[in-house]
């Protein structure tokens, strides 16, 4: 079970390291740290055996101070009616855009990291502690 696990968790570092997502840095003087720590969600089979482990590295954002580590936070939503009728309006028109969606979750990957994650300065966990998300 562990072999299995740490195969999922290399996987999702090569990710990392692919998508240029961080680089390790000496820490700038009077800089704070955000902690980092492994999250595995199991994936069953139907026989209720599990599949894989589903492996996301997580922000402890709850180490965070306002006005020191961040200033504003915020989450631009959008009602589903609109999405609903963008999308059937860019059906109708076979416009590029749909082509554009299928890059949306590398698109927000790469715009998350560029514009909202310049100055966060992160370590990894000094807990070896698994534990699962819902």
């Amino acid at each position: 079970m562990k072999i299995f696990r740490l195969k999922q968790w290399m996987k999702k570092l090569q990710q990392v390291k692919k998508n240029d997502t961080w680089k390790l840095v000496d820490l700038p003087e009077g800089k704070d740290v955000i902690g980092l720590k492994w999250i595995y969600k199991p994936k069953y089979k139907e026989d209720g055996t599990i599949l894989k482990y589903k492996v996301r590295l997580v922000a402890k954002g709850y180490s965070q101070q306002p006005e020191i580590n961040f200033n504003k936070t915020f989450a631009p939503v959008a009602r589903m009616e609109i999405v609903r009728t963008v999308l059937a309006l860019a059906t109708q028109m076979e416009a590029p855009f749909i082509n554009w969606m299928s890059n949306l979750p590398s698109l927000m990957e790469n715009s998350n990291r560029k514009y909202m994650w310049n100055n966060l300065w992160a370590t990894p966990s000094k807990k070896k502690k698994t534990k699962s998300y819902n």
